[in-house]
């Protein structure tokens, strides 16, 4: 106990503040407010538990939007800090020091995000991730179906009669005691996938089928901001990136984030516009990089239309980030799903007066098996199912693989690891305004 004391002691009088005052200040609050309530005997525990309880009910709604999306735009610290506001609340009803119910709709927004963001397949990356956690029971860490269920436990959605799947049972064993309900083995049901947005966050799903089936299709669209307050630490320069879902697997993606410190050059790679499935004008990124967790000019989207109507399902959205050039650039793009055929439409407009130099790359999953058929239809095959995408005329294709000279084609799905995939790269120079048209056909499995 007096270790814990010391700790409670040294946390609650140097809470991180400023540009820190983001998931660190989130999971500082926790720590002594769990602390401060399993030894109210303590000195000055009483203190602490009220003061870490008035820094975490702020925080879920100074941190999280009203659309329950974690304004760092991290998915991986999204599901962090999750588990920190989930635990807070759990010892809070377990104390008689339950949080208000503002608090509790907000972690009931938080999960429903990751529960939109993961029907389509493996939940898509975006922003860092440094593989960070708070319970772990020798699961998947990034898996956030167990965290799903317990915050549907909590808020009363829960359907299961106390019984929790496999995956969950242990965490909410810990979390709930050994009584908190019986395993059930998961039991994967099939559901419609609709198209639906997070506006305020800038997270737009363009979706179609049913899961568990041939004919599912996940298309999820960057539009948000950089990240979070004036240094955006954890953000990503990936305005307008795509990932595909097809068949419930992962085709393009977005490749991770590898190492915060140790590697500066790999730090530098998996943050630029080329490790993501957008364009790069003039080899140059969107935003301004000035540090490992440092950004100057960003780029800024916006939506102009979403039409999630009907058999078609349409977004349009531009980014301002290349304005900075001499000769201002606007992106513009334009991706349509049309459930009817399974394809799905990217049109990039690119807008200036000067000549200019684009490049534009999809990353693959390491599962797929990628070859260019012809000159600019690549396709991509892995056990579920294979998808076909028709390049620009105009532009140049080339394939790589784990490059080194320059860094291209890797993706690290853990913190300090990486693997070599396959990244499509279409160049072209251009003058003035021009469009660029890139079709996916996703061949029914």
């Amino acid at each position: 106990e007096t270790s814990i004391y010391q700790h409670l002691w040294d946390v609650s009088r140097k809470y991180s503040r400023f540009s820190s005052a983001n998931n660190h200040l989130i999971g500082e609050a926790a720590g002594v407010y769990v602390a401060a309530c399993r030894y109210p005997h303590l000195p000055n525990a009483e203190v602490w538990r009220r003061d870490a309880k008035r820094i975490l009910i702020h925080e879920i709604s100074d941190q999280v939007d009203p659309d329950g999306v974690h304004r760092e735009l991290a998915t991986g610290y999204h599901l962090f800090v999750l588990q920190f506001f989930t635990i807070a609340h759990i010892v809070g009803q377990q104390s008689n020091d339950a949080f208000p119910a503002e608090y509790t709709a907000r972690l009931d927004s938080m999960s429903g995000f990751l529960k939109a963001l993961s029907a389509g397949g493996r939940m898509p990356l975006f922003g860092d991730c440094d593989d960070g956690y708070v319970l772990d029971l020798g699961g998947d860490r990034g898996d956030p179906k167990p965290w799903i269920e317990i915050v549907d436990r909590i808020v009363g959605h829960s359907t299961t009669d106390g019984a929790f799947s496999e995956c969950c049972h242990e965490a909410a064993n810990w979390l709930f005691g050994p009584n908190a309900g019986t395993s059930k083995a998961a039991e994967p049901k099939s559901a419609q996938l609709r198209s639906t947005h997070f506006h305020e966050a800038g997270i737009y799903l363009l979706q179609s089928g049913r899961t568990g089936h041939g004919d599912a299709i996940s298309v999820t669209v960057d539009v948000g901001a950089l990240g979070f307050r004036s240094i955006a630490a954890h953000g990503h320069a990936d305005a307008l990136s795509v990932t595909l879902r097809a068949f419930g697997a992962e085709f393009l993606i977005d490749p991770g984030t590898y190492d915060y410190f140790t590697h500066p050059e790999w730090r530098d790679y998996f943050r630029m516009t080329r490790a993501h499935n957008t364009i790069e004008i003039d080899g140059l990124d969107q935003s301004e990089m000035l540090g490992k967790f440092m950004w100057g000019r960003r780029a800024n989207a916006r939506c102009i239309d979403w039409r999630p109507d009907g058999s078609k399902t349409r977004l349009i959205a531009e980014h301002d980030g290349y304005t900075r050039l001499s000769d201002p650039v606007i992106h513009r793009r334009s991706i349509t799903l049309d459930e009817s055929s399974g394809c799905v439409r990217i049109a990039d407009v690119l807008d200036a007066s000067a000549s200019h130099n684009a490049a534009i790359h999809f990353h693959f999953a390491p599962e797929c098996r990628v070859e260019l058929v012809g000159d600019r239809v690549v396709r991509a095959t892995r056990d579920e199912g294979a998808i076909e995408m028709t390049l620009p005329d105009t532009a140049e294709i080339r394939l790589s693989n784990g490059e080194t000279s320059p860094i291209l084609g890797w993706c690290s799905r853990a913190y300090h690891e990486k693997q070599p995939i396959t990244t499509v790269r279409a160049g072209l120079g251009f003058r003035g305004r021009i469009q660029l048209t890139t079709t996916v056909q996703v061949c029914k499995a």
